[in-house]
């Protein structure tokens, strides 16, 4: 009753009767005042705002159990292709295993979304637009790869006109990832990406992972931009806008991408531990080290 100060238990030397303390204490000294965190009618979070470990401490502080949040966005991934097999069984001949399905539930999952994963599907529009329909019903987004270009078996955005979907574009000016069809049907986003894995991952990240996200509630959907520069050189001519992965490298105080020699459409093996992309303009001669680019993280 009365003390206006706390003295630190390792300052301190006591039995059942005494206490001794060894430093003097000031006024206030050690005590936490109501406040002091946060002040009355702080504004914490705004919609959009994820919860990470500051917030979901600040929050408790503030004694709120369960915070309104959007569910987590439901993912439907298809691989579409007639010469694809299920991982896990012997390979035929002419054959290639789906690697797809999954890349893009790993993508998904790791975004904080749910996924689903609906398999493999023929070349033949009646048989996507099916499978497609189905996941349409469960999931608010669907992810398909494969059938996406504009050679005789590219049959996926057939498919999802025949199920309803209106095509919002076809193909982007990018490399790797040109080939694409993005649609949407009652509100749900439909991506259809290339069937060739590094192909269909850039345009993942660059086209279809800010408008998944923009769906999931988030505000901050369009990556920030940084510039990093080369750690080796990069001898290819970009004779349009071209997206390399790398790794971020900031060993020497300054962000460089270091490339992996494989940046080729099917390549997927070079995105093991990607976590950076960067933009080669336009027009762009073979790049020497030391180029800056923009870039922004996976």
């Amino acid at each position: 009753e009365g003390a206006d100060a706390v003295t630190m238990y390792e300052v301190t030397e006591f039995t059942d009767k005494e206490v001794k303390i060894f430093r003097p204490a000031k006024p206030g000294e050690n005590i936490v005042r109501t406040g002091e965190d946060v002040k009355k009618g702080t504004l914490l979070a705004k919609a959009g705002m994820k919860i990470d470990a500051g917030l979901a401490g600040t929050i408790a502080f503030q004694n709120i159990e369960f915070p309104t949040v959007y569910r987590k966005l439901k993912v439907g991934v298809i691989s579409t292709g007639s010469e694809l097999q299920n991982v896990g069984t012997a390979l035929a001949s002419g054959k290639i295993y789906d690697s797809n399905s999954h890349t893009f539930v790993a993508a998904c999952l790791s975004k904080g979304f749910e996924a689903i994963n609906y398999g493999i599907v023929k070349d033949t529009a009646e048989e996507i637009s099916d499978k497609l329909e189905n996941a349409l019903t469960e999931c608010d987004a669907v992810i398909l790869t494969g059938g996406a270009s504009v050679g005789d078996f590219d049959v996926t955005p057939e498919a999802m006109e025949n199920c309803g979907a209106k095509i919002l574009f076809r193909g982007v000016k990018l490399k790797p990832g040109m080939a694409c069809a993005f649609a949407i049907k009652d509100g749900k986003l439909i991506c259809g990406l290339s069937g060739n894995p590094a192909s269909a991952l850039t345009t993942f990240y660059v086209v279809a992972l800010p408008a998944l996200r923009k769906m999931a509630g988030e505000t901050d959907c369009i990556p920030k931009e940084f510039t990093v520069s080369l750690a080796d050189d990069f001898n290819k001519k970009s004779k349009g806008l071209r997206v390399l992965r790398g790794k971020l490298d900031l060993s020497t105080g300054e962000p460089a991408l270091v490339i992996p020699s494989g940046q080729g459409n099917v390549v997927i093996s070079s995105a093991i531990g990607a976590d950076c992309m960067a933009f080669v303009p336009a027009g762009s001669g073979p790049l020497p080290k030391g180029t800056k680019l923009k870039a922004f993280l996976m």
